[in-house]
C-alpha cells in the first residue's frame, strides 16, 4: 500500500516517515500496519470521527442497529484503538439504557462484566497502565529524546498521560482560564513537542471556563435526543474520553456545537411521543 499510495505523490504536509495517502484513505508505512487510519492521520483519530458519527446516528434513529450503525461499528473495530474502544462500549451501554431505562438483571450484570474485562482484557486494563509506565519514562528523559528528533526534523510525540502531566506541569494556574494565542509560546517553551491529549490541549488553550462552556452547549444539543441525565452522564463521558486520547475538542465537529441552537418543540406539539411521555424532554416555546 505504502509504495502504491506513494506513486501518486499526492501532498500531504506531513514529514512523518512512511505517511502517504489517497485522499480518501492514509497508511503509515511500520506504525499503523494493521489499523485503519481511514482519512485522518492515525487510527485513533479515525475512531473518535466513527464513534461520535456513531453517537449522531443513534440520536436520529432512536438507537437502533441498523445497518448504518453496523458499518460504523466494524470500521471502529479495525482502528484497533483502546480510547475508541471504551468509548464504543459507552455508547454501547446508553443505547442499551435508552431502550430500556429501568434498572433490571442485565444491567446488574453488565456494569461487572465491564469492569471485568477492562481488567482482563489485555488492550485495555493492561495497555493503559503499560502506556502510563511509558509515559512517565518518556517525561524523564526530554533531552534525551529531543536530540534525536530534532536531529529528524520532528517534534517530540508525548502520548496521553505524558502530555496531560507536561501541559500541567507548563501552564499549571492558566489552565483555569486559558492562553489563548499564546499556547505555542508557552508550550514550546523548553521543547518542541506535539500533544496528543485533547481535553489538556483545550484546557491550555481556552481553560477550564472554555470547557465547562463547551460542555453545557454540548449538554443542550444531546438532551432532547437522549431525554434523560444519566444518559446525558454517557454523552459528557464518550467525549470526554474520547479527547483524552486524540485533540479533537477544537475541531470543527466538536466546535460546532457552540453555535448549533438545540432541537425545540414544535408549536403544533411534541417532537416524537418520547418527548410527550418524558418529564426530561427539553425546550418548550
Amino acid at each position: 500500500m505504502f509504495k502504491a499510495f506513494s506513486a501518486l505523490n499526492f501532498p500531504t504536509g506531513n514529514t512523518i516517515p512512511g505517511y502517504s495517502n489517497i485522499l480518501f484513505f492514509t497508511f503509515t508505512q511500520g506504525f499503523h500496519d494493521f489499523s485503519n487510519s481511514g482519512f485522518v492521520w492515525e487510527p485513533g483519530a479515525f475512531g473518535c470521527f466513527l464513534v461520535i458519527t456513531l453517537m449522531f446516528h443513534f440520536f436520529l434513529n432512536k438507537f437502533r442497529f441498523d445497518k448504518v450503525a453496523i458499518i460504523l461499528i466494524i470500521a471502529n473495530i479495525t482502528t484497533f484503538s483502546t480510547t475508541n474502544y471504551l468509548g464504543l462500549i459507552v455508547l454501547f451501554f446508553m443505547a442499551y439504557r435508552f431502550r430500556s431505562p429501568k434498572v433490571n438483571i442485565y444491567v446488574l450484570l453488565l456494569v461487572p462484566a465491564l469492569i471485568l474485562a477492562f481488567v482482563f482484557i489485555p488492550f485495555l486494563g493492561d495497555k493503559i497502565v503499560d502506556t502510563y509506565k511509558e509515559d512517565m519514562r518518556d517525561l524523564n528523559r526530554l533531552k534525551v529524546l529531543e536530540k534525536y528528533y530534532h536531529h529528524n526534523r520532528m517534534e517530540i510525540p508525548l502520548n496521553r498521560f505524558s502530555s496531560m502531566v507536561y501541559i500541567y506541569d507548563q501552564f499549571g494556574a492558566k489552565l483555569i482560564t486559558g492562553v489563548s494565542n499564546r499556547y505555542n509560546e508557552v508550550l514550546n517553551k523548553s521543547y518542541t513537542v506535539n500533544i496528543s491529549n485533547g481535553v489538556f490541549d483545550f484546557l491550555a488553550k481556552f481553560g477550564l471556563i472554555g470547557l465547562l462552556y463547551l460542555l453545557i452547549r454540548y449538554v443542550r444539543f444531546c438532551k432532547p435526543y437522549v431525554l434523560r441525565w444519566e444518559n446525558i452522564g454517557y454523552c459528557i463521558l464518550i467525549l470526554l474520553v474520547l479527547s483524552f486520547g486524540e485533540p479533537i475538542l477544537f475541531l470543527p465537529i466538536v466546535m460546532m456545537l457552540l453555535f448549533i441552537q438545540p432541537k425545540q418543540r414544535s408549536l403544533n406539539g411534541p417532537l416524537n411521543d418520547e418527548e410527550n411521555e418524558s418529564e426530561y424532554a427539553y425546550g418548550r416555546i
